[in-house]
């Protein structure tokens, strides 16, 4: 993947700078492969919390007014409903797919949302432009300028349990 984004910029950008904002626009692969990274591996793991303001039922769930609710962003980004193969790292997902993070969050049908780490509607995260803006200028710079691979023999189990609780 790495090197599919490495060949889009080396394509578009050449070899003579850096990338730049105005590029964003022009490397498709890399702005998908920025927003399955918010998607797969999101940095906030609860929304913040909500409150009903009348009584909700949901499937056979009586959600009583008043009641405080905290999205589970993990679980809103790896839903088998809205993406297939969730478990599964592939940028392909969003070609095509040009709306920036504040706009994906703004659009009321929850299946177009790109990802969910910043936010819902009203609350939604005001530092999304420069989180995003910041990702994108790393990435693209370290996709510019290091030539990125597996290293032989090893392999990487981005699922692998890196902590436990004993």
């Amino acid at each position: 993947m790495a090197q599919k984004a490495r060949l889009e910029i080396d394509e578009v950008i050449g070899f003579d700078r850096l990338p730049n904002w105005q590029d964003q626009q022009r490397l498709p692969y890399c702005r998908a492969l920025l927003k399955e990274l918010n998607r797969w591996a999101p940095i906030a793991i609860a929304g913040v919390p909500h409150e009903t303001t009348h009584e909700i039922i949901y499937d056979k769930y009586t959600i009583p007014a008043n009641t405080i609710l905290i999205p589970n962003i993990p679980a809103l980004s790896r839903n088998r409903e809205r993406y297939d193969s969730p478990d599964v790292f592939d940028p392909r997902r969003f070609i095509g797919d040009d709306k920036d993070a504040a706009a994906s969050a703004r659009c009321p049908d929850y299946g177009s949302r790109d990802h969910f780490q910043f936010g819902f509607g009203k609350r939604f995260c005001p530092g999304s432009y420069v989180a995003e803006g910041s990702l994108y200028m790393a990435v693209s710079r370290i996709i510019w300028g290091f030539e990125i691979h597996n290293i032989k023999g090893q392999d990487l189990n981005m699922n692998e349990q890196r902590y436990s609780n004993s």
